[in-house]
């Protein structure tokens, strides 16, 4: 007769579950899901905090600000490009 034994999940598979693959200047990046800062996001991305970080949103590369606060779930696309400085006279 042999037993069975169920145990509980171990640090490793529980983390590996909070691992989403977003997108950042077209190479995948693993980071855990959840809520973010945008200078918290650009930390776990890799981006320097003298860069800017812009998400796409529904078709449209966009600036995000630093005050706002980014839901990671996966399968976002973002994209680093340097400060333009100044406002645009578009």
């Amino acid at each position: 007769m042999s037993d069975i034994v169920v145990g509980r999940g171990d640090d490793r598979g529980e983390k590996h579950e909070k691992l989403v693959t977003v997108e950042i200047d077209g190479a995948d990046k693993e980071i855990e899901k959840g809520e973010y800062t945008v200078e918290q996001l650009k930390a776990a991305l890799g981006v320097a905090a003298n860069r800017v970080l812009a998400e796409e949103i529904n078709g449209v590369l966009t600036d995000l600000p630093v005050d706002k606060k980014v839901h990671v779930k996966g399968g976002e696309i973002f994209a680093i490009h340097v400060d333009r400085g100044g406002s645009s006279s578009e």
